[in-house]
């Protein structure tokens, strides 16, 4: 690793925002603030550059003692990626080489495969192991298979699946045998004991992980003291979707430690309730922590019209009288477009949304990923005959959710840039990205710097042969065994034990082989691989995703399709995490916002059951078009 020398160092006071970033003052002053705090911010406030330009005032200043690392927790794997790329970009690869940037699972993952064996012996899972989910169905497996209580003992052997499956790691432990005292608590034991000792290769979900790694470092001291010692500083970002056992442990590693802890999150975008986001996360954290609160009352991204709105909503919503304001780059407080179009038919709207877009793209010159459509659930059945008429002018489309989770691997940058070098004649950008990534998975010896440079191009002119080579039938198999050769020169079995997901079992092999499906797919429609990148990565498409798959994303222009009852079947028994939910899709839009309500949808659709979300746009003077 490349040490930091003293002189590289900036003083505190001297140290101004990467990039010529402009801070509000509360931004400010929480990048120097070097205490326990919280930081509530609404969207588009800059979260996630606030996060970044702290990491850089914190290492460059060195306010992070050198060797300490900095770490930072998110919830989705293109947040994490985006925060680390980033500080790269802000402060250098030396300085962000002690900046960490993970998920929940993969850091709890980390920790469980780094100190496994200290891991007390009846929750101590095999070297091997499988990561799994747990449903309401694998409750009925899970009675099948694990041992059945005594009879006489009174209890009620019935009870609710899909209550157990959503709190069966919610107990601390270890579990004691003497309080199961219910069918409930039986069945606890007995899937800690079913899925961890009666398996040749333990099961795991990523609740359990966590569950294991608290009890670790909660009966551990010594290993306790090793990983504070290790991180000098921790960011929580989302934190409102923080759940009971995520806070665990957390709460466990860093609390009363001379770790500084920083949270940031809005309570208006909870959107994880039914993932078991906890209630008064905020509240507790600023109990636990002795943790300083702060507030951003800017909106960088929304139009002026548009953060009326947000506004207008957030008061409604939260019952309090918030003020947010728009950046002062827009030209005058009407700027923006928010408004709901109304439908008799799916086909009416789809036609009309298609023909808005291409107006959208041929006179505004918006490019595609500058638009984003979306549904609170079921893209595909929802935007169907939205993409057959979008692609009908010319305009391709796809549904995110998968494309976003392959393109947040660690793996993928490499990929990336090595077709990009190969596809093209100069690309100074991706083979800088590319011979300083690999550097770093080596070990940033800057003496091999010349080697990996050799090997590397000699790699990439040999590649470009091939791909223009007529003769190789192109297939998805083809295609997978070029991804491997790619890996293999960057160092298959160092990207294995650089990255924790891609140590145990098959993940790796997985995704390298969706990654060749979805580059074919690519390759099919443009035959020609330079175009076939471009359209992996997204370029020529809209994206159209879920509500949950856009949280941290902005566009242009936004449509959500389908603001009805049936989308937001749940509102009646939790309504506010859908007016949650409602409130994210509408603040990821810069200068135009369109709901739409298609009364025939599905055999019929109604606004009864969430009409206090209409309500809440009328008041905010949203206007209503008939397109019938």
């Amino acid at each position: 690793m490349m040490v930091i020398f003293l002189n590289n160092y900036v003083k505190k006071e001297s140290w101004i925002p990467k990039d010529d970033v402009v801070l509000e003052s509360a931004a400010q002053d929480v990048v120097k603030y070097e205490k326990n705090a919280y930081v509530l911010a609404g969207p588009g406030a800059g979260k996630t550059e606030l996060l970044a330009q702290k990491a850089c005032y914190l290492l460059e200043t060195n306010t992070s003692t050198y060797p300490a690392r900095i770490l930072a927790i998110s919830f989705k794997k293109d947040a994490a990626k985006n925060l680390k790329e980033r500080v790269e970009k802000r402060s250098g690869k030396e300085f962000a080489n002690r900046f960490v940037s993970l998920t929940y699972d993969s850091f709890a993952k980390q920790l469980m495969d780094r100190f496994r064996l200290a891991i007390p012996e009846f929750y101590r899972p095999t070297p091997e192991y499988e990561i799994v989910n747990f449903n309401r169905r694998d409750v009925t497996k899970l009675r099948e298979e694990a041992e059945e209580p005594s009879e006489g003992n009174g209890w009620n052997y019935y009870f609710d699946y899909e209550l157990f499956a959503k709190t069966y790691a919610n107990d601390r432990l270890p579990l004691q045998t003497d309080k199961i005292n219910s069918i409930e608590s039986w069945y606890k034991f007995q899937l800690w004991k079913n899925y961890i000792n009666d398996k040749e290769n333990s099961m795991l979900t990523f609740p359990m992980i966590s569950r294991i790694v608290e009890y670790l470092f909660r009966s551990n001291p010594k290993i306790l003291r090793a990983i504070r010692a290790t991180y000098s500083h921790v960011f929580l970002d989302e934190f409102q979707d923080t759940t009971l056992i995520q806070y665990d442990l957390v709460r466990t590693i860093f609390m009363d430690s001379t770790v500084s802890v920083t949270a940031v999150g809005d309570l208006k975008q909870k959107i994880m309730g039914w993932a078991g986001a906890m209630e008064g996360v905020f509240n507790q954290f600023k109990e636990d922590f002795k943790a300083k609160e702060f507030e951003m009352v800017l909106n960088h991204r929304s139009a002026p019209n548009l953060v009326r709105i947000q506004t207008s909503i957030i008061n409604d919503m939260m019952g309090g009288s918030t003020v947010i304001s728009p950046s002062d780059k827009w030209k005058n407080e009407k700027e923006g477009i928010c408004e709901i179009w109304n439908f008799a038919y799916a086909s009416e709207e789809a036609k009309k949304l298609a023909i808005e877009i291409k107006t959208w793209i041929d006179q505004e010159k918006l490019e595609r990923r500058d638009i984003g459509i979306l549904v609170r659930q079921r893209a595909d059945m929802y935007c169907d005959m939205l993409i057959d008429e979008l692609s009908n002018l010319g305009i391709h489309s796809r549904i995110e959710d998968q494309w976003q989770d392959l393109l947040s691997e660690n793996f993928m940058k490499y990929i990336i840039d090595v077709f990009f070098l190969a596809t093209t004649d100069r690309d100074p950008n991706a083979w800088s990205s590319l011979i300083s990534n690999v550097l770093s998975l080596r070990g940033d010896n800057e003496t091999e710097s010349y080697q990996v440079e050799k090997e590397i191009n000699s790699f990439i002119v040999e590649f470009k042969e091939t791909l223009k080579d007529e003769a190789i039938k192109v297939t998805e198999k083809v295609v997978e065994q070029w991804l491997y050769k790619i890996l293999t020169l960057i160092g298959l079995d160092l990207i294995k034990s650089s990255y924790p997901e891609y140590r145990k079992g098959k993940y790796l092999e997985i995704k390298v082989r969706q990654t060749a499906e979805f580059l074919f797919y690519s390759y099919e429609k443009h035959k020609v691989w330079n175009k076939a990148i471009e359209d992996f990565l997204g370029i020529y498409s809209i994206p159209i995703m879920s509500i949950h798959k856009s949280k941290g994303l902005e566009f242009e222009s936004v449509i959500l399709l389908g603001l009805e009852d049936r989308a937001f079947w749940n509102f009646e028994d939790s309504p506010d995490d859908e007016k949650f939910t409602f409130f994210v899709a509408m603040s990821r839009a810069k200068t135009r916002m369109i709901f739409t309500f298609c009364k025939n949808r599905f055999y019929g659709q109604e606004r009864s059951k969430i009409n206090v979300i209409y309500q809440m746009l009328e008041n905010a003077d949203v206007k209503q078009f008939d397109w019938t």
